[in-house]
């Protein structure tokens, strides 16, 4: 599993998206709540313009780990992305209590 995460990430940083996506899903595929996995499958998808995939990742990705403070971030990005303003700001809100520790 983790092989297939450090390759997901190479592939990434390679520029090969599609690469990276694919290695990410296959972490998922043994580890369904893997969130390392999540996010950067969210960011590849968020990196190819996906929006509604990237989004359904993130909140599965947030009913997994309530506090992760990029997954709100990046989930408001995406909204904002999508014309969903008022739902990112929402999320930016959340985004900076918890990035403030509060």
């Amino acid at each position: 599993m983790d092989k297939f995460l450090e390759e997901g990430s190479r592939q990434y940083l390679k520029g090969n998206i599609n690469k990276a996506i694919d290695c990410f899903l296959k972490v998922l595929e043994l580890d369904p709540n893997n969130v390392k996995a999540l996010f950067y499958l969210s960011i590849a998808y968020m990196d190819t313009s996906n929006y509604e995939k990237a989004l359904n990742v993130l909140d599965k990705l947030l009913e997994i780990d309530s506090k992760h403070v990029q997954a709100y971030k990046n989930r408001a990005l995406v909204k904002y992305s999508m014309n969903k303003e008022k739902e990112a700001m929402e999320d930016y809100k959340i985004y900076t209590k918890l990035a403030n520790g509060k």
